[in-house]
């Protein structure tokens, strides 16, 4: 299905980088001694279940591969296709006509410039300057909720709409505003806010492009994006030297924190008391608008917490360990639990690959706004792999419910529902 005539698409780019690279890929690395640079004597103590934690991720993969071939198994025929049909039509109206909403767009653009500048001042005036915000906010609690809720959560989205609205009308000032909300998100401390915004975007423009990407240099862009990504990690512990940053590039790719899911999800097991938590780590993170500070329930099962204290760090000063893709889901469910979220992870992920793929040939004149909104219910059932940013899922939800709600409320009679 739709094998032929795209050498970048929606679910090999996805399993490149959210699974091959960070788990396959690693994997070699993760129990090496040579991690001691990073995490210390840990190390040892964590080897024996570096295998484990591969055996669980690999066990969701495979989920993932089977819910892929269910898909095309039974295209259009299921009653689960019927359901993530019907949601993914409501997911992606609200997208499309919230991202279309320019006053909505403008708006909140202007608030997350505002909001941004507040914070850094803030941030600044009590601590000094730092290309490291989060590492002061995550002990604050008169600011974390609000520098979460702005520089984690809704700018990331912001930039993603402003690069997407660019592709459709190709508005310089789009372009500006992006590397204007980008700039201030160096000093967030928080890569994934820059990171996964623009490559949200650039998968579209990718896939349109078909047949035409050269592979030779859209390997060179991604191996450039992935230095650029490790730089920021140098910035953030006062780091500047270019040529340091080459000279352990290799190394931080293999030992560091910036692909270290595999291990941290050993480090976890190694202290894991063999109790299911049985959901409350999600439970905790549909409370995510409540402060940790008042909630109890957050204050004990949020994910970040209960990594934290099972290893025995301190919650209010580190943002928890990384347990990947599948970790949560085992330590709430166990095995059952990793083959659910697999199976569907990779059900709506192949849905949506194939949804951009027939857009994508049955025409020559692309609206990108119409693709990116495809991706919203395969956006939204990602945030369930680990819910420490369980703030993007409201995020997104209050975006898409307040910006289709005003678009249509402006069209009158004019609105019309997107093409299917």
């Amino acid at each position: 299905m739709f094998k032929k005539g795209f050498k970048i698409d929606f679910w090999h780019f996805n399993i490149l980088v959210s699974f091959f690279l960070p788990y396959i890929i690693i994997y070699p690395f993760a129990a090496s001694s040579n991690n001691y640079d990073t995490i210390g004597n840990t190390i040892f103590y964590i080897q024996n279940n570096v295998d484990k934690a591969y055996i669980v991720t690999i066990i969701g993969y495979i989920a993932t591969y089977l819910g892929f071939y269910y898909h095309d198994f039974t295209y259009r025929k299921s009653h689960l296709y019927n359901f993530v049909d019907k949601t993914n039509n409501v997911t992606s109206e609200l997208m499309y006509f919230s991202i279309k909403n320019k006053y909505f767009l403008s708006a909140i653009y202007l608030f997350s410039i505002l909001a941004m500048l507040y914070i850094s001042l803030r941030i600044i005036a009590s601590y000094g300057f730092s290309f490291n915000f989060r590492s002061f906010v995550i002990g604050d609690t008169s600011i974390r909720p609000l520098f979460n809720f702005v520089m984690v959560s809704l700018v990331p989205f912001v930039v993603t709409f402003m690069i997407i609205k660019f592709l459709d009308t190709k508005k310089k000032s789009l372009i500006l505003g992006v590397f204007t909300l980008i700039f201030i998100l160096f000093f967030s401390g928080s890569r994934t806010s820059i990171v996964w915004p623009v490559l949200n975007a650039l998968i579209i423009y990718f896939i349109t492009r078909k047949e035409k990407i050269n592979l030779l240099k859209f390997f060179s862009f991604g191996i450039l994006f992935l230095f650029f990504v490790l730089y920021l990690g140098d910035l953030r512990l006062g780091q500047y030297s270019l040529l340091i940053s080459i000279q352990s590039f290799a190394s931080k790719i293999a030992y560091g924190n910036n692909f270290s899911d595999l291990r941290d999800f050993a480090w976890i097991l190694t202290y894991w008391d063999h109790n299911y938590i049985a959901g409350k780590s999600y439970l905790a993170a549909f409370f995510a608008f409540i402060p940790r500070s008042i909630s109890e329930i957050r204050e004990v099962w949020s994910i970040s917490v209960y990594t934290s204290n099972m290893v025995g760090l301190d919650p209010d000063i580190h943002a928890g360990l990384r347990p990947g893709k599948f970790g949560e889901a085992f330590f709430n469910f166990g095995y059952i639990g990793v083959s659910v979220l697999g199976f569907l992870t990779g059900y709506i992920l192949r849905y949506t690959d194939i949804k951009l793929k027939k857009h994508v040939k049955s025409t020559l004149s692309y609206d990108y706004t119409l693709l990116y909104s495809f991706t919203t219910l395969y956006t939204m059932i990602s945030m369930f792999h680990i819910t420490s940013s369980f703030w993007r899922f409201y995020i997104i939800v209050i975006i898409l419910m307040f910006g289709y709600s005003t678009y249509k409320i402006s069209k009158g009679k004019q609105y019309k529902s997107i093409p299917r």
